[in-house]
C-alpha cells in the first residue's frame, strides 16, 4: 500500500512534535541538575563546619570555596536555572499536549495538518534558541527510540557531546554517518 503525502507529513509533524518534548525534557533537566548543584555547593561551603575544616586547612581552601560558591551562583542567578527550567518543562508540556491531540485523530486529513502545524509554530514562538548539537543528540535517541536505522544519522565528536548540554562547540562540523549528508539537510 503506498503511503499518501499527507500521511507523510503526519508522521514528519509528529516527529518533530515528539524531538521537541525530548529537547525540552533535556533543557528542564540541565537547569534543574545546575540549580541542585548550585545549592548544594553553597549549602556545604556556606556551613560554619566546613568554613572552620577548611581554615585548618589553609586560607588557599577557604578561597578556593569561595570562588567556587561565588562561580556557581553567579551562573545560576544570571541564567536564572529555576525560571529556566520552568519555561522548558512548559515548552514540553505543550508539545505533550499536541502529541496526544494528535494521536486522538483516528485518521488524519490535510486540515489536521494544517492546524496541528499551527500549534507547533505557535509553541515553537516561545522557544528560547535552540542549541543545535543537544539538538542533534535528542533527534538520535528519537530515532533509535523508533527503530530507524543508524544509518545516516548526524554524528557529533566527543567534545561536541560533552559540551551539548551548556553550548554549540562547532556545530558546522557535524558529522553524518554513511548514507546521509553533512549539511544538516534531513
Amino acid at each position: 500500500m503506498e503511503t499518501s503525502q499527507i500521511d507523510i507529513r503526519w508522521h514528519e509533524l509528529l516527529f518533530g512534535v515528539r524531538w521537541s518534548v525530548r529537547y525540552h525534557m533535556r533543557r528542564q533537566q540541565f537547569f534543574e541538575r545546575w540549580h541542585t548543584i548550585t545549592s548544594a555547593t553553597s549549602v556545604v561551603f556556606g556551613s560554619a563546619t566546613v568554613a572552620f575544616v577548611l581554615a585548618e586547612m589553609g586560607a588557599a581552601w577557604i578561597a578556593g570555596g569561595a570562588i567556587v560558591v561565588t562561580f556557581f551562583s553567579a551562573i545560576d542567578l544570571v541564567v536564572g536555572t529555576s525560571r529556566m527550567a520552568r519555561h522548558h518543562n512548559d515548552l514540553a508540556r505543550r508539545f505533550i499536549g499536541v502529541e496526544k491531540s494528535m494521536a486522538e485523530v483516528a485518521e488524519p486529513h490535510e486540515e489536521d495538518v494544517r492546524r496541528f502545524t499551527g500549534e507547533r509554530l505557535t509553541i515553537e514562538s516561545d522557544e528560547p534558541p535552540v542549541l543545535r548539537n543537544l539538538d542533534i543528540l535528542c533527534h538520535n535517541e528519537l530515532m533509535r527510540a523508533q527503530g530507524y536505522p543508524e544509518d545516516g544519522q548526524k554524528q557529533l565528536g566527543p567534545v561536541q557531546t560533552l559540551f551539548a548540554p551548556f553550548l554549540d562547540w562547532r556545530p558546522h562540523a557535524v558529522g553524518v554517518s554513511s548514507g546521509g549528508t553533512a549539511d544538516g539537510a534531513e
